[in-house]
């Protein structure tokens, strides 16, 4: 994340946490929230949730902070010990948005999508002709509806844009 006021050359990530809702309590369901979260955070769970979804794919390379995961994944898949040796090396700082995030994630958010889109070369958001049956089907589709406006990005939906606050990325797409 370069978006920091840290002084500091040490690397930042972003980080999913578990917690358990100080609520729970008043409700009476604190035990099967605790309960929940182990089940979540087990080694057993977060191994499998980072490993590859079958023969011959890759795994999705998420940084852990559980050195278990680390290990057990460096077994199945090598760059994950050069990972645990990158992480135990460089000191990294978890990204962390204070009380104030939301003002400041609208006020940057404009500049964030210019940035992004900027010098886009590929990648389209119009109506296609007829519903896209799958990937196969939007191959033969979609390079025509998206050849006016840049080409066809790779992806596509049948949904309609949501348009309910950022802009969406470009997509090709059928809706009636």
């Amino acid at each position: 994340m370069p978006l920091s006021n840290i002084a500091s050359n040490r690397p930042l990530f972003y980080v999913d946490a578990v917690g358990v809702n100080t609520t729970t309590v008043e409700r009476g369901t604190r035990d099967l929230a605790v309960r929940l979260a182990n089940v979540i955070t087990a080694t057993d769970t977060v191994v499998a949730s980072f490993e590859a979804p079958g023969p011959n794919t890759n795994p999705q390379y998420l940084m852990s902070v559980r050195h278990s995961v680390f290990h057990q994944l460096g077994q199945r898949y090598p760059l994950y010990e050069r990972m645990y040796h990158l992480a135990l090396s460089s000191n990294p700082v978890a990204f962390k948005l204070n009380a104030d995030a939301r003002a400041w994630v609208n006020s940057i958010a404009g500049t964030i999508c210019t940035e992004v889109r900027a010098n886009y070369a590929c990648g389209c958001d119009q109506n296609a002709p007829r519903p896209i049956m799958n990937s196969v089907d939007a191959q033969t589709v979609c390079p025509a509806v998206c050849n006016g406006h840049g080409g066809w990005s790779g992806q596509w939906t049948n949904q309609p844009p949501d348009i309910s606050g950022l802009s969406h990325a470009p997509l090709s797409r059928f809706h009636s």
